[in-house]
């Protein structure tokens, strides 16, 4: 599998196995049957409330988990700050793992209101990729 450099040099593979929509006993047999044939990308979210079997995919595929990059992404209900780590903290938990090789905050046209400000439609992401 290629990987691809990110800027701050960790090889992320260039294909990687979602799990949206995938569920139960059947989501950690996916996942487990991904990683033998060779995905080393695994992609979840917390709205796919399937980051446990996920975890579980992994432990039965015994592959070491340095060698997966994982993601799972941020649900808009937890953003702040504090919110943020926790969820993180939640999602680190559920997967089994204590690193998650990156986490995506993510909404989409998503309206911002302030003071003096106009409603505008915005994406925001934010990555924290796990440094080697």
């Amino acid at each position: 599998m290629r990987n691809i450099a990110l800027s701050n040099g960790v090889g992320m593979p260039q294909i990687g196995y979602g799990v949206f929509q995938i569920g139960g006993d059947e989501c950690a047999r996916c996942v487990r049957e991904a990683i033998e044939t060779g995905y080393r990308l695994i992609d979840t979210a917390q709205s796919y409330f399937n980051e446990t079997e996920v975890g579980e995919g992994i432990r039965q595929s015994g592959i070491d988990r340095k060698d997966l990059f994982v993601t799972t992404k941020v649900w808009i209900s937890n953003y702040g700050y504090e919110n943020t780590l926790r969820s993180i903290d939640d999602s680190l938990r559920k997967l089994g793992t204590d690193i998650s090789t990156s986490c995506c905050c993510t909404s989409r046209s998503q309206t911002v209101t302030g003071r003096g400000m106009r409603s505008r439609s915005f994406t925001m992401m934010a990555w924290f990729a796990r440094l080697a």
